[in-house]
């Protein structure tokens, strides 16, 4: 009788690596999602920007203009309405009569679009000769493609 063939032991099983795969491709796509986080914040940080800058800017040059005096150059930033309600006349009468502002920071924005027509509130924090700190919101709206002060009391 022959004798039996050695025994050879059998090479070991290679182990499925899809695990490995797995891990690869979940950390790919968390990568991208974060990524695409990131750029969609970046993105709408800057529209944001691009929508309400201009109005911000529109109630601070209407503000440097009311604390430097320059009451014309303030009437000419205020909206058609408005200028209906009172002459440039009357209002750097009313501006001179109240407490000078000595200091304004912008605290809060928020801006609409309805039916074409875009508007926007600015809260300001005003700092006034003899009065001290008050919080006042500027009503805006966009004519003709500017932002014009629709709110003659500040």
């Amino acid at each position: 009788m022959a004798a039996p063939p050695p025994y050879v032991p059998q090479p070991p099983q290679q182990k499925s690596n899809w695990w490995k795969i797995l891990i690869a491709i979940g950390a790919v796509v968390a990568v991208l999602c974060c990524a695409g986080a990131v750029g969609l914040g970046i993105w709408g940080y800057n529209k944001v920007k691009d929508v309400a800058g201009p109005a911000q800017d529109a109630a601070n040059a209407y503000l440097d203009d009311v604390q430097a005096g320059n009451y014309g150059a303030a009437y000419n930033l205020l909206c058609a309405s408005a200028k209906r309600q009172i002459t440039q006349q009357q209002f750097a009468q009313a501006q001179s009569m109240l407490p000078k502002i000595t200091k304004h920071e912008i605290t809060g924005f928020n801006v609409n679009s309805v039916n074409g027509k875009s508007s926007a509130t600015v809260n300001v924090r005003l700092e006034r000769e003899l009065v001290g700190e008050t919080n006042q919101t500027i009503q805006l709206v966009k004519e003709d493609g500017d932002w014009k002060v629709c709110q003659v009391g500040v």
